[in-house]
């Protein structure tokens, strides 16, 4: 499956390509904490109770915002 094929998948599903959306803001939040702070271990981070907190407001945001624009353009 192509970009373009997936693309065109998660369009016809808001759901999923908000927790697709998600997923991938996730693992860059991770990656760029652990560039940041490189004496972290990956389980510190992710346990970090602030680190959790900006995740949560940060994800529900785009979720909600990605989800809601789909359906209003679909």
């Amino acid at each position: 499956m192509n970009r373009d094929e997936l693309n065109d998948y998660l369009k016809q599903r808001p759901l999923l390509g908000g927790l697709w959306l998600v997923a991938m803001l996730g693992v860059g939040m991770v990656l760029w904490l652990k560039l940041l702070r490189p004496a972290q271990s990956v389980l510190d981070i992710v346990s970090n109770t602030g680190y959790q907190f900006v995740f949560l407001v940060t994800a529900g945001l785009c979720y909600v915002t990605y989800v809601g624009f789909s359906r209003a353009v679909n």
